[in-house]
C-alpha cells in the first residue's frame, strides 16, 4: 500500500468515527415549535441520510482493508450518492427564501418520499447525476469521479477484466485473480472519493445545524 492510501484510510476512519458517534435516533416535531412541516421534513431527510452513509462508508472501509476492491468501489459509489443528496438538501434549505412554501415542501417531500416507480402516489426521486452536477459547482469534477467509480461498479471493462485478469500476450494466456499492481490506481482513486464524500457530508451536515436554527426563528410558532 502506498503512503497516500495509508493517509486516506486514516482520514476515512476518523470521518466514520465522527459519523457513528452522532447517529440520530429521532426528530421531535413538537420540540421544533413551529406550524410549518418543512423544517421537520428537512431534518428527517438529513438524519435519515446519516444511517446509510455510515453503513455504506463503514462497509467500504472494511472492504478496502480486506482487499475486496470491487465491493469497496461499489459501496463508495453509494456514499457519493448519499453525499450528493445531503449537499442538495443543505443548499435548498439555505436558499429557502427564493422558494414559495409550497415549492419548498414539494422539494423536501421529493427528497423524503421520492422513489423510482410509475406509481402516481409517490413523487419521483431525484436523478443522481442532477444532484452531482450541483456538487460540481462547489467542489469541482465530482461527476467525473463518480463516473470513474461506475466503470468499476458496473460489469464494464473496468470491473470485469481490469481488476481481475492479466493477459500474457506472447503465450495467449489470460490469468485471473487479484493483481495488486493493476489495482493501485483504482484503489487510490476510490479511497479519495470516499474520503472526500465523507468530508463533504460532515461539512454540510454541520452547516445545516446553523441554517435550521435561523429558519425556525423565521416561522410562526405553535
Amino acid at each position: 500500500m502506498n503512503p497516500e492510501d495509508i493517509d486516506l484510510e486514516v482520514e476515512v476512519g476518523q470521518s466514520l468515527a465522527n459519523l457513528a458517534a452522532s447517529l440520530p435516533h429521532s426528530v421531535d416535531v413538537v420540540a421544533l415549535g413551529v406550524r410549518s412541516k418543512a423544517p421537520y421534513k428537512a431534518l428527517a431527510v438529513r438524519e435519515a441520510l446519516t444511517w446509510p452513509t455510515e453503513e455504506l462508508g463503514r462497509g467500504a472501509y472494511e472492504m478496502f482493508q480486506r482487499g475486496d476492491l470491487a465491493a469497496a468501489i461499489l459501496l463508495t459509489r453509494g456514499v457519493v450518492e448519499c453525499t450528493a443528496l445531503m449537499a442538495r438538501l443543505a443548499q435548498v434549505v439555505f436558499e429557502r427564501a427564493a422558494m414559495s412554501e409550497h415549492q419548498l415542501n414539494e422539494f423536501l417531500s421529493k427528497m423524503l418520499l421520492g422513489w423510482k416507480s410509475d406509481q402516481p402516489d409517490f413523487p419521483q426521486a431525484f436523478n443522481v447525476l442532477t444532484l452531482l452536477k450541483h456538487l460540481d459547482k462547489r467542489f469541482g469534477p465530482v461527476t467525473k469521479a463518480y463516473e470513474h467509480l461506475s466503470e468499476f461498479a458496473h460489469p464494464n471493462w473496468g470491473g470485469v477484466t481490469h481488476l481481475f485478469s492479466r493477459t500474457d500476450t506472447e503465450k495467449f494466456i489470460t490469468y485471473f485473480g487479484r493483481f495488486e499492481d493493476k489495482t493501485l490506481a483504482p484503489r487510490t482513486h476510490a479511497l479519495n472519493a470516499l474520503a472526500a464524500s465523507l468530508a463533504i457530508f460532515e461539512l454540510d451536515y454541520n452547516l445545516f445545524t446553523g441554517t435550521i436554527e435561523a429558519w425556525l426563528h423565521e416561522l410562526e410558532k405553535f
